[in-house]
This record gives C-alpha cells, sequence and structure tokens, in this order.
C-alpha cells in the first residue's frame, strides 16, 4: 500500500492581513462615484463644456451684427445646413423684388401663383435660397433672427457669459461662507450668534428667486455688475447654511471631549468644522447655481432691456421666432435643461453619499 496515503495532512495557517484604514474623504468619494448617475451627470456637464468652449473658439459669426446689409431677405432665416425658406407675398414692392433677383438667381429662387378664391389680390408662393443669393458659404447652425444676426452666435454668448457669472459668483460665495460661518459659529459670544440666528431666520424666508430679480432689475446689466450681485446673494444664502451646520457640529458630544483635551478654537474648526463644511457647501453650492440659471433666464419675463444682450433676450427672440424656427428655443432649453439635470443629480449623489468625518449626518 501507498506509504502517502498514511501522509498526515497539513494545511498552511492563512496569514493575518493588515486592515487598510481609509480616511473619510477617500470613503465619501468612492461613494459618490459608485453611483452611475453621477458619472453620467458629469459626462453630460464636459460633454457641455467642452461643446460650448470649441464653439467659442471657432465659431466665427458675430453675436451683434447682421451677416450682411441686405435686410430684405437676411432675416428670420433658416439653418444653411437647411437653407430653403418659404414666404406668401401679395403683389407690391416685396415681391418685386424677388421677381428681380430670379432673373438674377434663377437656381435659387421659386415663385409661383396662389389660386385664392378668397381674396381679389394674387398671391405669390416664394420659396428661396438666401445664403446662395448672398454668395454666404459661411456656417450659419440655427440660421438668423428678427434682425439678421446669427442666432448660435448669439446663444453662444449668452451661454458662456452665463458660465462665467455663475463660476466666479459661486466659487467666492463658497470660499466666504466655508471660512466665515464657521469662525463666526465659533469664537462669536453667544448672544452676538443669538442675534445672527434671528436675522438668519428672516433672511431664510425670503425666496432666492424674488431677491435676485430685485437686485438684478435695480443694477445696470453688465456682466460685472451680474457677478457682484450674484456673488453677494449666493454669499448670504451660503452663509446662512454653512452657519446653521456649523451650529449643529458644535451641539455635539465629542466637540466637549476636543475641549476637554485641550483643543482650541482653531482646532476644532480645523479639525472639526472645516471638512463637514466643505462637503455641505458643495451640495448647497449645486444648487445656489440652479437657481442662478433660473433667475437669470426669469429676468425675460419683465422684458425691461432689450439693448444688452442676455439669456432673457435670447429667450423672448426665440420664443417670438418659435413658429419660424422652433430649434432656437429647443437649443436653449436642451442645453439649459441639461445643465441643471446633471446639477441637479450631482448634488443628489454628493448628498447621499456624505457623511460627516465622525460617521454622523449633518
Amino acid at each position: 500500500m501507498d506509504k502517502k496515503l498514511f501522509k498526515i495532512a497539513s494545511k498552511k495557517q492563512p496569514l493575518a492581513q493588515l486592515t487598510q484604514i481609509k480616511s473619510s474623504a477617500k470613503r465619501y468619494w468612492q461613494r459618490v462615484f459608485a453611483n452611475k448617475w453621477m458619472i453620467v451627470a458629469i459626462v453630460i456637464l464636459v460633454l457641455l463644456f467642452v461643446l460650448l468652449i470649441v464653439s467659442k473658439l471657432f465659431y466665427s459669426q458675430s453675436f451683434n451684427q447682421s451677416i450682411n446689409d441686405a435686410y430684405s431677405i437676411n432675416y428670420e432665416l433658416p439653418s444653411s445646413l437647411a437653407p430653403l425658406k418659404s414666404i406668401t407675398l401679395p403683389e407690391g414692392e416685396e415681391l418685386n423684388v424677388f421677381t428681380v433677383l430670379k432673373q438674377k438667381y434663377p437656381n435659387y429662387i421659386e415663385i409661383s401663383k396662389i389660386n385664392n378664391q378668397n381674396y381679389d389680390s394674387n398671391s405669390y408662393w416664394v420659396l428661396f435660397n438666401a445664403y446662395g443669393i448672398l454668395n454666404d458659404n459661411s456656417l450659419h447652425l440655427l440660421g438668423t433672427n428678427s434682425s439678421g444676426i446669427d442666432i448660435y452666435a448669439r446663444v453662444i454668448k449668452v451661454l458662456f457669459d452665463s458660465f462665467i457669472i455663475c463660476f466666479f459668483s459661486i466659487l467666492f460665495a463658497l470660499l466666504f461662507s466655508m471660512i466665515f460661518a464657521p469662525i463666526s459659529a465659533i469664537y462669536l459670544q453667544k448672544d452676538l450668534s443669538k442675534s445672527i440666528e434671528k436675522w438668519i431666520s428672516i433672511f431664510a424666508l425670503l425666496p432666492y428667486l424674488l431677491f435676485a430679480l430685485i437686485i438684478n432689475l435695480t443694477m445696470k446689466f453688465s456682466i460685472l455688475n451680474f457677478i457682484i450681485s450674484y456673488s453677494i446673494l449666493s454669499s448670504l444664502f451660503m452663509y446662512i447654511n454653512a452657519y446653521q451646520i456649523s451650529g449643529e457640529i458644535l451641539k455635539n458630544e465629542y466637540i466637549n471631549v476636543d475641549k476637554s483635551l485641550g483643543f482650541s478654537k482653531w482646532n476644532i474648526f480645523t479639525k472639526d468644522l472645516i471638512k463637514p463644511v466643505f462637503f455641505s457647501q458643495l451640495i448647497f453650492a449645486i444648487e445656489q447655481i440652479s437657481l442662478m440659471l433660473i433667475s437669470y433666464s426669469a429676468l425675460a419675463i419683465f422684458n425691461i432691456d432689450n439693448t444688452n444682450i442676455s439669456l432673457g433676450l435670447i429667450l423672448n427672440e426665440s420664443l417670438q421666432l418659435f413658429d419660424k424656427n422652433p430649434s432656437y428655443l429647443l437649443t436653449i432649453f436642451v442645453y439649459i435643461s441639461a445643465t441643471i439635470y446633471a446639477l441637479k443629480t450631482i448634488s443628489y449623489s454628493l448628498s447621499s453619499a456624505y457623511t460627516n468625518i465622525r460617521g454622523q449626518n449633518v
């Protein structure tokens, strides 16, 4: 019999593995990016941003000058990718203009008489390619508005300005609230803190959109003024949020433990407050960007400033041209809606994944 069959079996003892300790920040970001919708939202934002930058750099049309001086035919044109435009004209000077143009450009104009028994006067159906008549070989992606100005150039201008306004406003508000709100919650005396809480409760009841509209309608239109107004407004609301978060954290028992161990107020600020307040403010900042875009768009309702190009102005234009060129409004709607959807999704993902460094929800 084989002696190997009677050999005592041996089993290697498993070696204990060291536990890898992950920081709360690393665990937080792992939870955030484990959400597939978060990845989708980031991809959407990146694509929109890249499209905006590429268009800004390479789309050469003017946002405030007509494509040429032929005002009789360059207004309310469709996209140059589908350049044919049809209109119905009665007998008169405008029809005579197209009749003359047809003799010069027979390949770009068709004129047909409409048999209309309801009217005594004759009407004519005119189909023409204005870009061919004007010998304009440039790309006009969305056509022109009622002044003959390239629509897509105006959309790019406004969306890029909106990005600049939101970015600098929210950056200032985030830094201001993240630093000064926790410091004021720690260092100010209790009586002063109570008075601040009273003012906070008053301002918290006022809607952001109402505040934004009042401020923007009273200021002269400029990008700098919009940045200043939104920076002040967002700083106020984000300060309120950061102050309330700081107050809730300071009520926790571990803060008293840190104080008993000899931690100074500055140590508590840097060790216990700055990180949870930052993550909370990051979520709130994304909500503020959405409110900025909504309030900036809402200025179109008042229709006060028609001289400076803004989101409200091009929204008004797109609504007026919707029956003739729906792509104008649809482009704005898709871009703004996709941006807000992506921001809301990111905000929700950040909020769902957020826990305090101590393991408590804040």
